[in-house]
């Protein structure tokens, strides 16, 4: 993970079986429930011991008794962005679900659908990664008479963001939306990240965010545009806590900086502040007031995962502080912010006049933790005058924090203490003056847990937190009553991929969600493990008759005795032994064959494994073309690639055979699998990530499955380029002249530079519309064909080596000139379009999908002064489509859309 968390399939069996990487203590078993999810972040349990689990594809599932319902009870997969660290990441019940059946569900949504569902241009297969847009959170009502098993038609409520103008502002892929928890007062409080680069201090413009865009779209302030250092500001829900009424979105009247004549502004929802990843938060049981107008929620743990170094539970049981962020990391100074600020508009100087700024900056409102709690901070324009108490933040101590494995070995782990002058400090848990039976914790991204408050774990685990790592760790952890920390020991250790745990109220077990193994894994006291099943496969697939043999002798029981092996064939039958010797036939067409095998016991455990065989056929040999595999991509800004690809399978084509293309984002020893685009020619955004401390490179990876189940699989890295710049571009401009835009560009440097490439887009999707060789500046292209209405311009500068840096952006606005029009739009089989024909001899027309792909050309011969002509799209897939003419040597385009 980027120092942060990242963070259905129709489930066909979900029984439990064997664990594969989980350590416990001795006398408890891990047990692994099998289902075919695909991206499994959370689990949380009604009182009955009903589970909800949650993809961040956009998926809720239920489970009783460790079994899975075979189809979602909520799907909005189109209405999610589930790029990196994005999707639905946060769910909750409501505290009287018994009697409401309200859920609710937290998540990020896709541009394309923000800004087009429920209109014409509307295309459920398209997603916009890599742009601004907002979070949301929606409540649902379960049907109580379904088991909770369906929602309830027409119920679903959008609490917050139900536009773009009051959403909360996505600006990058990581450091947004978080969890959602409930206070024991009923209100609903919910994290949100920065907002900020995680590749570079930010404070404000970072090359990986999307500030520009989110600022054109309304939803960032220009005077927000701070970075990191939003999480200081009070007007911004960026690194917060925000408390909210579930019933209307709006803020509480008793929340610390609530606004009556503004409900629902920022200002009236946080709670607490500086925060910079606080992805996974919880309430600690029997803590806080049942009366919402006190302001008493309960005690909250945050688990804030840092950049680099920190790894932060912050205690908090009161409105109103701040706790550290971006100054402080852990209980130590964030030194890579030390030198950086910015005027703070929520700061007005007194003292302002002349050479004396109108606001204060960041940096001088802010002081580390004191045990005085006297803090007298000066005016930077006058030291003599003090800054005004209610605009200081004081720092609000971790209450425990350790080191990040890669970036701050050795282990530490620290509790907090004061120096000599009285300031906050980190102390170490094996200190004997931190007061802490403790040992010395690493990790990557910190998740608080759940409190084991019940009685199926022996007495030395009950009334322990128990909190984990995506890494792999999970720890206990004690307070005393004045919620400081006395105990904190190992509790479990699995691979890196760990991204949620709870207690299920129903047997008092730990359950915890393994993003990486798509699985979830119950911790049991006193149990068993089932059968281990081990299997050979002489063939997968194969000219038929074809025969197979699947050896399952090699599998053991790990309760000791002997057995039971049960093999259900294709056709249904059954076959008994730990050896299945069967031939499978096609009769020359590829036909998929699935056998499923049952391992039983002595005990009565079961273990369930699938195997697929498939005959007369071969699996598709996929390439991928428009990509060269170790190439470059630039970190000045985001990159757009198209994603093609050459396939050949010898028997099938067409339908036949489905795509899946993923972007998946490699970071250090971890990576973060991108969302799935199942169009054949596509294209992929790849932010600018890369080039400190921390290794950065992504992996495009195409698969092509067939109808009988083979698949064939092509992957392409790409990796930052790093190397010395070699151009530098300056003044990109844009301007427009009788339907023709002129750009001009000058360089400062050019250093081997071979060619130029001019990128156009209306909607941050570049496409490359011509080339410029390099012969030395100034540089001017004209675009004779530039689109309807917004037309953005940018120009990448290539060097020998195929490495390319970018320009500035240029915009310009173009009018209709001409008269043209496309009806019926959208359609499901033919477009009619018209248009003005200055020559009255020749015209093109064209049409391209999203990718920029050409799908349609024709040269028309026609004499008439206005051109009419007829498209028939009947065959064309479904989505988004350019069609333009070209006549006269002017061009004019229009978005389409084919049902």
């Amino acid at each position: 993970m980027t120092r942060r968390v990242i963070v259905l399939l129709l489930i066909i069996a979900a029984e439990i079986s064997a664990w594969g990487q989980a350590e416990v203590p001795e006398d408890f078993v891990a047990l692994e429930i099998s289902m075919d999810l695909e991206t499994p972040v959370g689990i949380t349990f009604s009182n009955s011991g009903q589970a909800f689990v949650w993809e961040k594809d956009g998926r809720v599932w239920t489970m009783e008794e460790d079994i899975l319902y075979p189809t979602p009870i909520i799907d909005i997969t189109d209405e999610v962005n589930n790029q990196a660290d994005h999707g639905l990441v946060g769910f909750a019940l409501d505290p009287s679900f018994a009697s409401t059946g309200y859920v609710y569900l937290y998540y990020v949504v896709d541009r394309h659908h923000l800004l087009y569902s429920g209109t014409a241009e509307y295309d459920p297969t398209v997603t916009l990664t890599s742009q601004a847009t907002i979070g949301r959170v929606t409540r649902y009502t379960l049907e109580e008479a379904s088991g909770f098993k369906t929602v309830k038609q027409g119920s679903r409520k959008i609490l917050l963001g139900d536009d773009i103008t009051n959403g909360l502002p996505i600006l990058m892929t990581s450091h947004a939306v978080g969890s959602l928890v409930f206070g024991t007062d009923g209100s609903l409080l919910l994290s949100f990240g920065d907002g900020g680069s995680f590749t570079e201090s930010d404070i404000g413009s970072a090359a990986d965010t999307y500030y520009e865009q989110s600022i054109a779209d309304g939803t960032l302030p220009p005077e927000h545009n701070v970075g990191s250092l939003r999480a200081m500001m009070k007007g911004s829900a960026h690194g917060k806590i925000l408390r909210m009424d579930p019933a209307t979105g709006n803020g509480l009247p008793s929340n610390p900086y609530y606004e009556p004549d503004a409900p629902d502004s920022w200002k009236s929802m946080v709670w607490a502040m500086g925060f910079r990843n606080p992805y996974k938060f919880m309430k600690l049981p029997n803590t806080g007031s049942h009366n919402i107008s006190e302001g008493i929620p309960g005690t909250l743990l945050v688990g804030d995962v840092g950049s680099s170094y920190w790894e932060e539970i912050n205690l908090i049981t009161e409105g109103g502080k701040w706790y550290g962020w971006p100054y402080f990391e852990g209980h130590t100074g964030k030194w890579e912010f030390y030198d950086k600020t910015a005027a703070n508009v929520e700061a007005p100087n007194p003292l302002a006049s002349g050479d004396c700024p109108e606001f204060i900056d960041f940096r001088s409102i802010y002081s580390n933790a004191v045990n005085s709690e006297i803090y007298e901070l000066p005016n930077p324009c006058n030291t003599n005058v003090l800054i005004e108490d209610e605009l200081i933040l004081k720092h609000e101590l971790p209450l425990l924090a350790y080191s990040s494995s890669m970036w701050n070995p050795p282990a530490k782990t620290t509790v907090p203490g004061w120096n000599e002058d009285g300031a906050g400090i980190g102390v170490s848990v094996t200190d004997d003056i931190s007061g802490v039976d403790g040992f010395l914790l690493e990790g990557g991204s910190i998740l608080p847990g759940g409190v084991n408050v019940y009685d199926a774990y022996p007495e030395e685990y009950q009334g322990k937190l128990f909190f984990g790592d995506f890494e792999g760790t999970i720890s206990t952890m004690e307070l005393d009553d004045q919620q400081n920390v006395v105990n904190m020991q190992p509790f479990a250790t699995d691979e890196l991929g760990i991204t949620d745990l709870t207690f299920n109220p129903a047997n008092g077990s730990l359950y915890y969600v393994h993003l990486t193994r798509k699985t979830i894994v119950k911790v049991e006291y006193g149990g068993t493990l089932p059968p281990t099943i081990v299997t050979s496969q002489t063939a997968k697939y194969g000219t038929s008759p074809l025969r197979v043999v699947l050896d399952a002798s090699e599998s053991y029981s790990n309760v000791g005795g002997p057995l039971t092996y049960t093999w259900t064939n294709a056709n249904g039958s059954n076959t008994e032994g730990s050896v299945l010797d069967a031939t499978y036939s096609g009769n020359g067409i590829p036909t998929e064959h699935n056998v499923t095998l049952m391992v039983v016991d002595s005990a009565g455990k079961t273990s369930i494994e699938t195997y697929t065989i498939s005959t007369d056929n071969t699996p598709p040999e996929v390439d991928i073309t428009s990509i060269d595999d170790g190439s470059t991509y630039s970190i000045q800004a985001i990159n757009t690639l198209n994603l093609a690809a050459t396939v050949s399978d010898r028997e099938h084509s067409g339908d036949d055979l489905k795509y899946t293309w993923r972007t998946n984002l490699y970071h250090d020893d971890h990576y973060h699998e991108g969302p799935a685009d199942t169009r054949v020619q596509t294209y992929t955004f790849l932010d600018p990530v890369g080039c400190g401390i921390e290794s950065y490179s992504y992996k495009i990876v195409l698969t092509v499955t067939d109808r009988a189940g083979l698949s064939g699989t092509d992957t392409v890295s790409v990796y930052p380029y790093c190397g010395e710049v070699f151009a530098e571009i300056v003044d990109l401009t844009a301007t427009e002249a009788d339907g023709v835009v002129s750009l001009q560009w000058g360089t400062e440097l050019e250093n081997e530079v071979v060619s130029y490439e001019v990128e156009r887009s209306a909607d941050f999707l570049y496409k490359t519309i011509g080339t410029k060789e390099a012969t030395g500046a100034p540089y001017q292209y004209a675009d004779k064909s530039p689109l309807l209405g917004k037309n953005l311009y940018r120009i990448k500068a290539y060097n020998q080596g195929g490495n390319y840096l970018y320009s500035n952006v240029a915009e310009v606005i173009v009018e209709n000139v001409t008269n043209f029009a496309i009806f019926p739009n959208p359609t499901t089989d033919k477009y009619t379009l018209t248009s003005d024909n200055p020559d009255r001899t020749v015209a093109i027309v064209r049409a391209y999908d999203v990718s920029g792909q050409v799908v349609y050309n024709r040269t028309i011969h026609d004499s008439r002064a206005v051109l009419q002509h007829t498209i028939d799209a009947q065959e064309w897939p479904a989505g988004l489509y350019y069609i333009s003419v070209i006549a006269s040597d002017r061009q004019v385009q229009q978005k389409v859309l084919k049902l």
